[in-house]
């Protein structure tokens, strides 16, 4: 991690900053996420797979920024995904990402169960999850802070391959769902008015050294 990628992440950290961030992204500007409703989370965790054989192994991720959003007694866990550089794979990066911060999710649910003295069904045992169990929501965001425009795709559906067959187009809209990021683009001039820390200042700043 670059010096560049330590600062956005410890500015980014507080909790002012972040609420902002979340606002101007989420809600158009709108006040509805405050610094004290949030708790900052654990950035980094291990998650072992087992495969139909019955293999283990471990998968490790690292995320930025990760914040815990009470909403009334739900929480929301919130991410952000800081980059200077333009990453042309960040559609399937944060799809990854979030499916196995859920995976964590409900391995950390059957983990805290299992001392539980209840007959489970099979489809419970083969699920490793509950019926009632629910997931927690994830949101993230990234953070684009690099000195060129950014030109990646903003979506797994504009990640393939363009087919000139329309019957085929709408066959893989239908079916195959899409995966959109959530992308703060400091290039961007239509930002700067949704937020109100000094976000709104430092944006501005790095519009201007673009």
């Amino acid at each position: 991690m670059g010096k560049k990628d330590i600062a956005a992440k410890k500015w980014l950290s507080d909790k002012g900053r972040f609420s902002d961030m979340c606002n101007a992204v989420l809600f158009g500007g709108e006040q509805v996420v405050s610094a004290e409703d949030l708790e900052r989370a654990d950035s980094e965790s291990d998650i072992i797979i087992t495969d139909k054989n019955g293999k283990s192994r471990g998968v490790q991720r690292y995320r930025d920024i990760v914040m815990r959003w009470k909403q009334g007694a739900e929480f929301i866990v919130l991410a952000c995904e800081n980059q200077d550089k333009v990453h042309y794979a960040m559609p399937v990066r944060n799809m990854i990402y979030d499916g196995l911060t859920y995976a964590e999710q409900i391995g950390r649910m059957w983990k805290g169960q299992a001392g539980e003295k209840r007959q489970m069904t099979e489809e419970e045992f083969l699920s490793r999850m509950n019926k009632d169990d629910k997931l927690i929501p994830v949101i993230t965001m990234v953070f684009y802070y690099g000195e060129k425009k950014w030109d990646g795709s903003r979506s797994l559906h504009g990640m393939f391959r363009k087919s000139e067959d329309k019957a085929l187009l709408k066959v893989m809209e239908k079916y195959i769902p899409d995966y959109s990021i959530n992308l703060i683009d400091a290039s961007d001039p239509e930002k700067l008015c949704a937020f109100h820390t000094d976000l709104q200042l430092i944006l501005g700043m790095l519009q201007s050294c673009l």
